[in-house]
């Protein structure tokens, strides 16, 4: 073998991360004949530890049968897919009956091969997504009685839309659509999904050694969670509006469709069959987009434009040749999002709650679902915008980007120059696919151009470099959002549905719902170690300035604003309601519900 041999520069995780499958080419010497590989070392290593695996060996083979070389090497932590370096040492023994020897390193590529995702049993919009106009999001109390409550399960699992349909359809709507020119309500249809809080599965009769083994953070529930999420002050649960500080929710149902009447048609439909079952409505949440600026948010600013991809099933929402070196901050494991799926974690990362060995085992296929009312204060973040600006000598368009992280076309401030002007009103080749996402933070470390505390930033730090622990792990969730509430308009009373104030029920704002495999490790980290914390990624960066809640102190650090920090005077998001939800299997609920399957 000659001194270029090597590694393959990709190489197969398997037996849940434990083991890799070391391979590389046999580059035989005119007088080689035989080898054997010894002491192969793969090395992992990151903020939490390093993972370590090796195997002594040896493997051997011969020049006459044998093109590459291959050797299993075990670790007693977990690998993950992505950089490790490698090594190994080679003994060739040539024709002539002499030995010699050599050792080589390398930087490999691992790989975990993906377990496709079962789209039969997993519930429609956490993978695939309703992307519906108008939403109903149903609060729900079980009965006492166990059975009375999987007697009404039993009767409308079928009735749950699975991600095989939705995608199935999502497809055929953007061939249609594209198609006929862009022409809306070709293709029509109206989902149902259902999620379980920890004393709705109680309320069903799951016996409680199982409840027992659920994430502790989903036996408390989100009330029990306010200091760690920030759910504080004006946030704070007993501040909550009607009941939803108060009474105990079981489960959750969303409702979507295309149109208004096909969303009333279908919500009095399941309403009054769980009412015939003793299942009562808690409270009824409308969602719509806004007829005025859809796709945008109350504040103006449009939404929903980046997402994780998963990968073999949803693309990534950046453009196909972007980011290669940070792929697995972007394209992700379905094993993220859905429970007993293989996930990608930074090496040396706690391998405590193996994804792979879900408990309960009937919880595989399902995602833990986090539900919060967040109202907009539009007129006051808006007023902040507009004399803030003026103090800081920027206009208003740029000021907005910088603590948002886009203008509000959507157009990414990373791409923008500083612009004065929303590029996305005059240019508008900067919304493409191939550039709205294509951007990331490494060349601007000191957010010259992005501030390190705009939302879009703190929420996604991207490529960002890394100096601070607490971005050493990059959680992605996946986000299902509307909004609800009529749009604000100059000159209307201001508690009516269109003024400044409007009261509860009639406020406005974001039903914020999104998926992961775990709260604790996904939404909670994000939401208390980034978007809360002024600290991250550097000390002074400052807080969200939109989505931080449990910050007594405020402030932004942008660079080029005429002081430092910005000073936010207010909190123009408030939490209004939430709770952690379960949504399981297909199967699952037929197992909750007593239904044979």
């Amino acid at each position: 073998m000659s001194m270029n041999s090597a590694f393959y520069p990709r190489l197969d995780l398997t037996n849940n991360g434990q083991t890799v499958v070391a391979r590389g080419p046999c580059n035989w010497d005119v007088d080689d004949e035989s080898a054997e590989i010894r002491n192969v070392t793969i090395y992992q290593g990151g903020y939490q530890g390093a993972v370590v695996a090796s195997n002594p060996g040896p493997t051997k083979v011969r020049k006459d049968s044998d093109q590459d070389w291959q050797l299993d090497v075990h670790s007693s932590g977990r690998l993950t897919s992505g950089r490790a370096l490698a090594s190994a040492l080679a003994v060739g023994r040539r024709t002539d009956g002499s030995t010699y020897e050599f050792s080589w390193p390398a930087e490999v590529q691992l790989v975990q091969p993906d377990m496709a995702l079962d789209l039969k049993e997993i519930q429609g919009n956490i993978v695939a997504g309703f992307n519906k106009d108008f939403a109903n999001l149903l609060f729900l109390a079980l009965p006492d009685e166990p059975t009375q409550a999987r007697l009404w399960l039993a009767e409308i699992v079928d009735q749950v839309a699975t991600a095989e349909e939705v995608k199935q359809f999502n497809d055929l709507f953007r061939a249609v659509r594209a198609r006929r020119g862009g022409r809306e309500g070709v293709v029509e249809a109206a989902w149902m999904n259902l999620a379980l809080t920890h004393e709705g599965l109680r309320k069903l009769g799951v016996d409680e050694s199982e409840l027992d083994q659920f994430p502790e953070e989903f036996r408390e529930g989100m009330r029990k969670r306010k200091r760690i999420i920030g759910d504080v002050g004006d946030n704070d649960p007993d501040r909550w509006p009607s009941d939803l500080g108060k009474r105990t929710i079981h489960a959750l149902m969303i409702v979507a469709a295309d149109s208004l009447e096909d969303l009333d048609r279908e919500t009095l439909y399941f309403t009054r069959q769980a009412a015939s079952h003793g299942v009562s409505l808690v409270f009824q949440q409308d969602g719509m987009t806004r007829a005025d600026a859809p796709g945008h948010d109350h504040f103006g600013f449009r939404d929903g434009i980046s997402q994780p991809g998963i990968r073999g099933l949803a693309a990534s929402s950046r453009p196909d040749d972007y980011g290669k070196d940070d792929s697995h901050q972007d394209v992700v494991a379905g094993g993220e999002f859905v429970v007993g799926y293989p996930r990608e974690r930074p090496s040396g990362q706690d391998l405590a709650g193996d994804p792979l060995s879900p408990q309960p085992k009937w919880t595989k296929d399902g995602s833990y679902t986090v539900f919060r009312r967040l109202r907009q204060d539009v007129k006051g973040f808006r007023d902040f915008v507009i004399a803030e600006a003026a103090e800081q000598k920027m206009s208003v368009d740029l000021f907005e980007a910088k603590l948002v992280g886009r203008y509000r076309s959507g157009a990414p401030l990373a791409l923008a120059d500083n612009a004065a002007d929303d590029p996305g009103t005059a240019k508008s080749d900067i919304l493409n696919k191939d550039k709205i996402n294509a951007f990331g933070y490494s060349t601007d470390p000191e957010g010259t151009q992005v501030p390190r505390a705009a939302h879009i930033r703190k929420a996604y730090p991207r490529d960002q470099q890394v100096s601070h622990s607490k971005l050493g792990e990059r959680p992605r969730i996946v986000r299902r959002g509307i909004a609800y509430g009529k749009s604000f308009r100059h000159g209307n009373p201001p508690d009516s549905p269109y003024g400044a104030n409007p009261n509860f029920p009639d406020d406005r704002g974001l039903l914020f719902v999104c998926y992961q495999r775990s709260i604790r490790d996904q939404f909670e980290f994000i939401q208390d170690q980034w978007v809360n914390q002024d600290s991250v990624p550097e000390d002074g960066d400052g807080v969200d300035p939109v989505a931080s809640q449990a910050s007594p102190r405020r402030t932004i650090r942008i660079p080029g604003a005429r002081t430092d920090p910005v000073h936010l005077y207010r909190q123009w998001v408030t939490t209004t309601g939430g709770e952690y939800f379960f949504s399981p299997s297909i199967s699952a609920l037929k197992l909750l519900s007593g239904k044979k399957t």
